[in-house]
């Protein structure tokens, strides 16, 4: 369908005068939607009168998905061929709509001009509301001439890949240079990649009524107009995706100050999804030290760092604040790095921060030889509320996941001011063994959990009923080559939700569970023990969905029982079928 109005009955006489036709007296309300061939609602084409088509009632008008349409009322022959660069407008002097005031045009894919130069009179007179969005060619909104409407309130211009300004000079001849938006509340412009300012000529821009500026994703735009812009009051501008995103405070009572100032802070920062910062050798830090704007990463979701040589931290405490969206973190391949968090910095206002990353995920900390901890967080518990996926592999000097601190408190005995010992110096506090995972430690959704190649690790867990909750979820544990680790879970821990456990390579490991850990593992289906050369028993209780202990090879030489019953009896000769796996076999078999 080219057209929705056959014009054949439309006057056919008084040729070349000029004849006001009223069309759908009552009709408010028009929609055209989703129509791929149409070129227009209607062709005067065949009427050789100079005509006014106008719609005396119309008060909103939505074209939508109408790709091929050019023009609202076509004055063209069929036979006429219309040149791209030479292509009329949308709306011109021959449609009068005087009662408009909603207008929204979407996805009009050839659409270069909406508005003549010149208007029909008291056309758009009444317009209130004007939402331009997906109209690939389209240059620019208005012309200078046409004409703004006063009663305009809100104007929506997204998505448009080719617009470079919304009023653009197009040579006609400029008798005003002075434009004004009188009611013009609301701005919104959205998605416009070329866009280069509001209007680069040397108009003078007025809007007495504007509150509100919404700029997201215009990377290009630098200022808003080059001519004499008025606004009389503050607005908010909002260069966020996110409504609850930061709004930039009104910079010297003047719009070009604002997106001058924000253009300057590289607001593009703000769309970044995904980070990644690699191959720096000579880089000692990331981030510079002054404080950024909460919004400054606000839609970052993963932060990757990988192969800074010199750095000693990934990321300072005045960054924190900013990564509140993050969901994947990994740090890798970073040979002088001993922290990934620095938070000593942190104030004594500032000490209680909440969820360090409310949203993460995943967390990854891979070949980094000299980290000796996550972070030096001193004050509540370390909570990451979200995190399922946890791997630290290939951090031999690393003891614990969170330490009080760098240094640790050393009371004199005359009670006088307390000194500050280094770690080293001060020997761990009389010996003192650290877990890597403290009470002060909270994973409430961690699933899985890898640890590998964690040298100086002796304990995981601290036994406490508080650490326990922390890790209530995990459902599957795997930890290789931690080669001073003696015991893996506490005797009262319950991990219910349990369901692999695969440990190899650790040669201090003296037992995996104990008796009383054990007895609540109703969901354990696999588990897999390999080169654990100290290991001498296994206790297998209350384990109904466990068929088989290893798929792949199993070495257990000082292994020679398996216990299936709740008493520590020496005498118990417990069950052995020669291997591990067949005695497992026969256990579930018995069941």
């Amino acid at each position: 369908m080219e057209g929705v109005v056959d014009t054949t009955g439309w006057l056919g006489r008084d040729e070349g005068k000029l004849i006001e036709l009223k069309v759908f007296p009552k009709l408010h309300f028009l929609r055209l939607y989703w129509l791929p061939e149409l070129t227009s609602f209607a062709n005067t084409g065949h009427i050789h009168s100079d005509l006014v088509v106008e719609f005396p009632s119309l008060l909103k008008l939505e074209i939508q998905s109408c790709s091929n349409m050019l023009r609202f009322i076509s004055t063209s022959s069929p036979e006429d061929t219309i040149h791209f660069e030479m292509q009329p407008p949308l709306f011109d002097e021959k449609v009068r709509l005087p009662r408009l005031e909603v207008l929204h045009i979407r996805s009009i894919h050839n659409l270069r001009r909406i508005w003549h130069h010149q208007l029909a009179s008291e056309s758009f007179s009444k317009l209130k509301n004007l939402e331009i969005i997906g109209c690939d060619n389209l240059m620019n909104i208005f012309p200078p001439l046409v004409g703004i409407p006063s009663s305009l309130v809100n104007l929506n211009v997204s998505w448009c890949d080719k617009i470079e300004e919304i009023i653009r000079h197009v040579g006609e001849e400029v008798k005003e240079n002075r434009i004004a938006f009188s009611k013009l509340k609301v701005l919104i412009l959205d998605y416009l990649p070329t866009l280069t300012g509001f209007c680069l000529e040397d108009y003078t821009l007025e809007f007495p009524s504007l509150e509100r500026v919404s700029m997201i994703r215009c990377p290009n735009m630098k200022t808003f107009s080059q001519g004499i812009l008025s606004i009389p009051k503050p607005c908010k501008v909002q260069v966020t995706e996110k409504e609850e995103g930061e709004l930039h405070h009104w910079e010297g009572n003047n719009l070009n100050s604002t997106i001058q100032k924000c253009y300057d802070e590289k607001i593009g920062f703000l769309d970044i999804n995904r980070l990644q910062l690699s191959h720096f050798p000579r880089l000692q830090e990331i981030w510079h030290g002054q404080a950024l704007p909460v919004s400054f990463f606000n839609n970052l979701a993963e932060l990757v760092v990988d192969d800074g040589t010199n750095m000693s931290s990934a990321i300072p405490a005045n960054l924190l604040r900013c990564l509140n969206n993050l969901e994947w973190l990994a740090v890798r391949n970073c040979d002088s790095l001993e922290e990934v968090l620095h938070l000593e910095e942190l104030s004594a206002k500032e000490e209680h921060i909440g969820p360090l990353f409310p949203r993460l995920l995943s967390l990854k900390l891979i070949d980094l030889p000299k980290l000796k901890r996550f972070c030096n967080f001193t004050g509540n518990i370390i909570e990451l509320p979200k995190l399922e996926y946890l791997i630290i592999e290939n951090c031999p000097d690393m003891e614990t996941f969170t330490s009080n601190s760098t240094f640790v408190l050393h009371m004199t005995a005359d009670n006088k001011e307390p000194q500050k010992l280094k770690s080293e110096e001060n020997l761990l506090v009389a010996n003192q063994i650290q877990h890597l995972f403290e009470e002060k430690v909270a994973f409430p959704q961690l699933g899985n959990l890898r640890l590998s190649g964690l040298h100086k690790v002796q304990h995981l867990w601290k036994e406490n009923d508080e650490s326990n909750k922390a890790f209530a979820n995990l459902e599957r544990l795997e930890i290789s080559e931690c080669s001073k680790l003696q015991k893996l879970v506490p005797p009262s821990w319950h991990l219910e939700n349990l369901e692999a456990l695969k440990v190899s390579k650790c040669h201090e490991l003296i037992n995996v569970l104990t008796l009383s850990a054990s007895k609540n593992l109703v969901n354990l289906g696999r588990m897999m023990i390999a080169d654990c050369k100290m290991i001498e028993q296994i206790i297998q209780l209350q384990c109904p969905k466990m068929k088989i202990f290893s798929q792949g090879l199993l070495d257990t030489p000082m292994l020679n029982k398996v216990n299936v019953t709740e008493e520590e009896d020496d005498d118990d000769e417990g069950c052995w079928e020669g291997n591990l796996n067949d005695t497992i076999k026969k256990l579930f078999n018995e069941m």
